[in-house]
């Protein structure tokens, strides 16, 4: 996103070693932190003894990565545009329309989320409908996810995203 370097470079241009590490640490949780979560929660998860078997393991852990790679893959398209747009408005000082139009993106990611999530249901028939519809929402709640990020990143507030990431 525009401007994310000039701001971190603001951290990092210090004298003191470990404000330089510090700029680095919110950098790599910005860039990264989203990443690192996700892949330790997917590991706790399936490392969890829910008393499934292994094949009932395998389809869960299968069912995850799918819901991942298929919201990145959806978001990614709207990505540079979205942060492309906040950036402008944050440049032209006109905030107040982040909030009107997160929910509108928020909106309109949902709707084409549903709409794209809901094809593969129709070709799971081996799996119950409530297998298939925490699918959809784990797919639905990714891109919600990742487009707060975005709006997080936009504000531009390194220090609270970064505590957010540990705090979660």
């Amino acid at each position: 996103m525009a401007g994310i370097g000039f701001r971190l470079k603001k951290l990092i241009d210090n004298r003191y070693m470990l404000d330089t590490i510090k700029g680095y640490g919110h950098g790599l949780f910005i860039a990264c932190g989203p990443w690192i979560l996700s892949i330790l929660l997917f590991f706790i998860i399936i490392s969890l003894p829910l008393g499934l078997s292994i094949e009932d393991k395998l389809i869960l852990q299968t069912a995850i990565v799918y819901a991942y790679a298929a919201s990145s893959l959806l978001f990614s398209i709207f990505q540079y545009p979205l942060s492309r747009y906040l950036s402008n408005q944050l440049f032209l000082q006109h905030t107040t329309d982040f909030v009107p139009s997160f929910f509108g993106f928020l909106f309109a990611i949902t709707c084409l989320g549903a709409l794209i999530g809901i094809i593969p249901c129709f070709f799971m028939n081996d799996f119950d409908f409530g297998f298939q519809l925490h699918g959809l929402l784990l797919f639905l709640s990714l891109n919600a996810v990742w487009t707060a990020m975005t709006y997080v990143n936009a504000a531009k507030h390194y220090t609270y995203i970064s505590y957010a990431f540990l705090a979660s």
